[in-house]
């Protein structure tokens, strides 16, 4: 039913799209654990996991909470509300923090700041 739509077809498809930033999370470990963590390869992964992260991640998610699941959440009754904001704002919260030290990451790679910060 969720493909054919009305039931929560929306928040499918924007918990779908998070997930295309998986392939370049495990293509970093991997990379990394096969000592080619200088090279271009992982120089070049770690920016397209952070630009994916930014706009599927932060971007998607904040504007998808915003707009749908505000409206959606607005409907239930006040203890399954609270606990669907509680649940939202923890996992934004978490995108951030993520994408915070991704990009931190990304910029030692690059060599944009040194090692200690």
């Amino acid at each position: 039913r969720v493909l054919t739509g009305g039931f929560c077809h929306f928040h499918a498809l924007c918990g779908w799209l998070l997930e295309a930033t998986t392939p370049f999370v495990n293509q970093r470990w991997f990379l990394a654990k096969a000592g080619w963590s200088g090279t271009l390869a992982y120089k070049a992964n770690g920016v397209v996991l952070v630009l994916g992260w930014l706009a599927l991640r932060i971007l998607l998610f904040g504007w998808a909470l915003s707009q749908r699941a505000s409206e959606q959440v607005a409907e239930l009754d006040a203890p399954n509300a609270a606990i669907m904001y509680f649940a939202f704002a923890g996992g934004y919260l978490l995108q951030w923090f993520w994408g915070y030290k991704l990009l931190r990451g990304l910029l030692k790679a690059l060599g944009v700041v040194g090692k200690s910060g």
